[in-house]
């Protein structure tokens, strides 16, 4: 498969492949009689994979730590465990930060809902965005 076909079917973009073998996460061959990199079915395998690891936040880094491993046969259950207990963590603080975001928004909004005729004016909206109760120090 060449850069296009083996993006199209993973749903990356070509500049995703290309930066992934850049990076020998993906071991293209070049074609004897183009100058195209070709892709096999494991670099088709590995890429989803790659996709799907990012897809849940977890950086190229540790992405490169499994696939090396797991090119040696030394990855490890516990290891990989590892990895994603701490992506977990990582989500978990990602959402209780967001939490006090969807609060102020949910504020607005019900706010914006109780104006006479629910059109406020400029001034009011940013007042709405601007104006809100501080936390309890």
């Amino acid at each position: 498969m060449r850069v296009i076909d083996i993006a199209r079917k993973a749903g990356v973009s070509s500049e995703t492949v290309r930066y992934y073998a850049r990076l020998g996460l993906l071991n293209p061959t070049r074609d004897a009689h183009s100058t195209y990199k070709m892709f096999d079915n494991n670099d088709y395998a590995r890429l989803l994979f790659i996709r799907d690891a990012r897809a849940l936040g977890m950086s190229i880094a540790d992405v490169e730590t499994i696939i090396n491993a797991s090119r040696h046969s030394r990855v490890t259950h516990p290891q990989v465990m590892a990895l994603l207990q701490h992506r977990l963590d990582a989500v978990e603080r990602e959402i209780k930060a967001l939490k006090p975001v969807e609060q102020r928004l949910m504020h607005i909004l019900r706010t914006w809902q109780q104006l006479p005729h629910g059109a406020p004016s400029g001034r009011t909206i940013t007042t709405m965005i601007n104006v809100w109760p501080e936390k309890s120090k």
